[in-house]
């Protein structure tokens, strides 16, 4: 990940059985394969990939996930570029989130 990079924190992310879910609330600006990159354990990054229709909300859900871990990543659009976006005025590039356990 790029050393200027700006996180969005979705702060906890509930999880039942390994199972997590988080949604960016914004539309996919192009349509095809968007790969979520999650950092974890030694700086591991882990490509989850989902398609995505132009205008259709980007959520990722089903992820499998380990309970009580801090996770960052950044999302990669179908063509290669790093996705962007916005929330409150504030560009970002990357996100983060822990999870907790959902009993």
């Amino acid at each position: 990940m790029a050393c200027n990079e700006c996180l969005f924190d979705f702060c906890e992310i509930a999880i039942c059985d390994g199972i997590g879910s988080f949604d960016l609330k914004m539309s996919a600006p192009i349509g095809g394969i968007y790969s979520l990159y999650l950092r974890y354990q030694e700086g591991l990054l882990k490509p989850i990939e989902r398609v995505f229709g132009v205008g259709e909300n980007i959520s990722f859900t089903n992820l499998k996930l380990n309970e009580n871990y801090c996770y960052t990543g950044y999302i990669i659009k179908p063509l290669g570029e790093r996705l962007v976006f916005m929330n409150d005025s504030k560009t970002y590039d990357g996100i983060k989130f822990c999870t907790k356990f959902q009993i």
